[in-house]
């Protein structure tokens, strides 16, 4: 059996409607959640040996964790950051993309009585 086509006054409403609504065909949206302390490698260079923990706080803020190391005095601060980005893409009734990153960074201050000794980054 044989389907009649589509009248052009629907093909029209069909059209008219696509060109009214995009958005409503093809589409994206992004989440960005993030967990503790960002700290950028510009504001990690300003940390150097002999620099007081007081300095280290004032630059960087309040740290994740701090941890006593069982040698006397010796204290290492912890900035923990995480980042997770999901991406969704759609076209109507046709295709659905998502996908998520996640990126982890670490950064360590080590101080002897107060002051900076060293850092590094995992």
């Amino acid at each position: 059996m044989l389907h009649p086509a589509p009248s052009r006054p629907l093909l029209g409403a069909l059209l008219g409607l696509a060109l009214l609504c995009p958005a409503c065909l093809i589409g994206s949206d992004r989440d960005i959640d993030t967990t503790g302390v960002y700290v950028s490698d510009q504001s990690l260079a300003k940390v150097r040996p002999g620099q007081s923990s007081d300095y280290v706080l004032e630059l960087l803020g309040e740290p994740s964790r701090r941890v006593m190391s069982g040698e006397e005095g010796v204290e290492v601060w912890r900035y923990s950051y995480s980042k997770e980005v999901r991406d969704e893409t759609h076209v109507f009734l046709i295709i659905n993309s998502e996908s998520t990153t996640r990126s982890d960074s670490t950064v360590y201050v080590e101080f002897q009585d107060g002051v900076v000794t060293k850092t590094w980054r995992d």
